[in-house]
């Protein structure tokens, strides 16, 4: 039970935050099409998936984990301008999971830390006063 209640508000932030990153991007995806971004890494996936070759005949411009992560996605969904808009916000959703995560164990880490430091000088403090 305490654990529940310990990580109720960390769920509820993280749901409700992550499925509106996901709702405005999928709407954003479907309604506005980013020919730059998306169409860059759409068509460099699309070439890819069809045989082409990484460097020689197509322009890397955003990584070359993009292009492998969609040919992958490619066996399960098709690879369009609106799914790569879709697909990417998902991603870049979980991902605000995994790094909030982070930050929360390292925040820990870091209180430890400074309570092991002040604690390691008190009695530090203590065990001089005792010896003058």
């Amino acid at each position: 039970m305490k654990f529940i209640k310990k990580y109720m508000f960390d769920f509820f932030f993280l749901s409700i935050f992550t499925s509106l990153i996901i709702f405005l991007s999928n709407f954003f995806s479907i309604y506005n099409s980013d020919l730059h971004h998306w169409g860059f890494i759409a068509s460099h996936a699309l070439d890819y998936i069809n045989g082409g070759k990484l460097f020689k005949e197509i322009f890397v411009q955003y990584g070359v984990g993009q292009l492998v992560f969609f040919k992958f996605i490619n066996y399960f969904y098709e690879i369009n301008f609106t799914s790569t808009g879709i697909i990417t916000s998902i991603v870049y959703s979980l991902n605000l999971i995994i790094i909030y995560f982070i930050i929360k164990r390292n925040n820990f880490f870091i209180i430890l830390k400074i309570k092991t430091q002040c604690s390691e000088k008190v009695q530090l403090l203590t065990l001089a006063k005792s010896w003058s």
